[in-house]
């Protein structure tokens, strides 16, 4: 699992690595008390073969941007 928070922190939660844009976004929001949602869309680029690692449609695209329109619905 992985995780936008501090590696010693993310580490004692069990993370195997830490997203660093994302670690990034979350500490602006904290230091300027914005609000920051973030999402990342994390594919298996190495498997490029045809058939040996489905992503669906647009290779998940869609469904990502959909999360994304729901969560701005939402938050709206």
């Amino acid at each position: 699992m992985c995780f936008a928070i501090r590696g010693h922190h993310a580490q004692s939660l069990g993370a195997d690595c830490v997203e660093m844009e994302a670690s990034a976004l979350y500490a602006f929001s904290r230091v300027q008390s914005k609000p920051v949602v973030c999402f990342a869309h994390i594919t298996n680029s190495m498997a490029q073969q045809n058939g040996d690692f489905e992503k669906g449609t647009e290779n998940g695209s869609l469904t990502s941007l959909e999360l994304v329109y729901q969560t701005v619905k939402l938050l709206s």
